[in-house]
């Protein structure tokens, strides 16, 4: 819901946050509309229906693989939130081919960041050199009771 219509009373229990739940009260002065109670939800204030589940006027669908991306007839997409940073930055890319916006692009820096960071780590590795093989020093004592050197009394 909007800003305009908040919960009753929901600056004395912020427990109950500001989103919108209808008075049912008997006495409420909310649901009986009196003057400076606050706005009550009513058909009235809706949105038209040239307007809706648009972004910016312009009409989107989700998308969550490339596959979707090139079948999709709006000009504009939205990634879906299950999408993974690798294929986010897939998409994006394909995207930008065939010239449609995206309008989550929070989601798409993110990724790029993410992506980033993992290439970054990577390249590290390979600049240490190969892993040591040791393990715990526990082992060698294992191997030692195995073959019978680190045995007393023997």
């Amino acid at each position: 819901m909007s800003k305009k219509f908040k919960t009753q009373d929901y600056f004395r229990y912020p427990k109950l946050g500001k989103r919108w739940r209808r008075p049912k009260g008997l006495q409420s002065k909310l649901r009986l509309k009196k003057g400076g109670s606050g706005m009550l939800v009513s058909i009235g204030y809706g949105t038209k229906a040239s307007q809706r589940n648009t972004v910016n006027g312009v009409k989107y669908c989700m998308v969550s693989n490339e596959n979707d991306l090139s079948s999709a007839d709006a000009k504009a997409v939205m990634i879906s939130s299950g999408v993974g940073a690798k294929k986010t930055a897939e998409i994006a890319a394909r995207a930008k081919e065939l010239g449609v916006r995206i309008l989550n692009m929070k989601k798409v820096k993110r990724a790029g960041k993410v992506n980033k960071a993992k290439q970054k780590k990577s390249a590290e590795k390979k600049v240490d050199g190969k892993k040591e093989t040791g393990g715990k020093e526990g082992d060698s004592k294992k191997e030692e009771q195995k073959t019978g050197e680190g045995k007393k009394g023997a």
